[in-house]
């Protein structure tokens, strides 16, 4: 799964390593879960859980501070947590 992120990455001009570039591709992982269904949004939490997991996010506060950059809206929070609830695996994800 960590080849199929870089790969999404390098698609969007994203640089691992590069925190901004890196918070792009937090943001196009979780939207893309949170707007699919079934075994496409399967593919975008593991993308998620991965590209989390490589930038060292553990909490769903900072998951939440990188998509109010981009582009989010709270009414998606709740879609969003849910989301990020999958990443973490039900773990600890306040």
């Amino acid at each position: 799964m960590k080849e199929a992120v870089i790969a999404i990455g390098d698609s969007l001009g994203v640089v691992m390593g590069e925190k901004k570039e890196s918070e792009k591709l937090v943001w196009v992982l979780m939207f893309g879960a949170v707007c699919s269904e079934g075994e496409e949004r399967e593919l975008f939490v593991k993308g998620s859980r991965e590209i989390c997991r490589l930038v060292g996010l553990k909490r769903w506060v900072d998951v939440r501070e990188i998509l109010g950059r981009l582009l989010w809206k709270a009414g998606l929070d709740g879609a969003g947590k849910g989301v990020w609830e999958e990443v973490m695996g039900g773990g600890n994800s306040k």
